[in-house]
């Protein structure tokens, strides 16, 4: 897939690093700014973690990777994550980069290789009227949907959010959240803007890799991702995500 642009230059577009933004007015883009500054910052403990865990895992690594053979992978995603690291050839439309779209209806056109078109905003409407966000593959490009903007910025502060591990007979440990989240997904520390963003730019890191098969069905709850494989949770873009958050 390719998307249908404007003719300006993809250096033209306002950025952060590495990352550009296409279509986003100068709120979202200074959302933007802030966002992936913060997000470099949190990442710093997880990249700490992944690297000790290469002789070492941690109780949390061994959770969401299991075997210690994968660290050295997630350590240089997280990395190239805070970095922007372009694993894509340059265009004149992308430096390679994730690119981030924010799509209004009708702004930007999605050109299939079969020669059938479809309106960005429309990818929002049609996968999820919820969706925050998704990434196209193979692209550089992650569409941020307007729902993404009226999430959270940030994770919650509070500490009584946070997952607690409610044990069980030997195998059958599970999160569960103090407050709320009673179906036990996780979903309410991590989805807010910042590790919104990050799932979607691991899609992007992940998909880049040589041989690189997704994970279907995609996994979500923090139960579910706690419960795959080594091979898969490498895969899965929540893994990541529950991992550094």
């Amino acid at each position: 897939m390719k998307l249908s642009l404007s003719e300006a230059n993809a250096d033209d577009w306002p950025s952060s690093g590495n990352y550009h933004f296409v279509a986003c007015d100068d709120n979202q883009v200074r959302s933007l700014q802030t966002l992936l500054p913060a997000l470099y910052n949190a990442l710093q403990s997880g990249i700490r973690d992944a690297d000790t865990s290469r002789t070492h895992p941690s109780a949390a690594y061994s959770v969401f990777f299991k075997d210690k053979n994968n660290a050295q992978l997630v350590s240089n995603l997280m990395r190239d994550v805070t970095r922007g690291t372009a694993k894509r050839s340059p265009s004149p439309n992308s430096n390679g980069s994730p690119t981030f779209i924010c799509p209004g209806p009708g702004d930007l056109a999605l050109h299939n290789d079969d020669g059938t078109v479809r309106d960005a905003y429309q990818v929002c409407r049609d996968s999820n009227p919820l969706l925050s966000g998704t990434y196209v593959f193979p692209s550089s490009w992650i569409i941020l949907c307007p729902t993404f903007f009226q999430q959270p910025m940030f994770p919650p502060t509070d500490s009584g959010r946070c997952p607690i591990v409610r044990r069980g007979p030997i195998g059958s440990n599970r999160f569960a959240l103090r407050n709320e989240d009673h179906s036990h997904t996780g979903s309410s520390v991590v989805h807010n803007q910042m590790w919104i963003l990050f799932h979607e730019i691991v899609h992007y890191y992940l998909f880049a890799q040589p041989d690189y098969k997704f994970l279907d069905p995609e996994v979500y709850n923090i139960n579910a991702a706690w419960g795959l494989n080594p091979a898969e949770s490498v895969r899965n873009s929540g893994n990541f995500v529950y991992y550094a958050a």
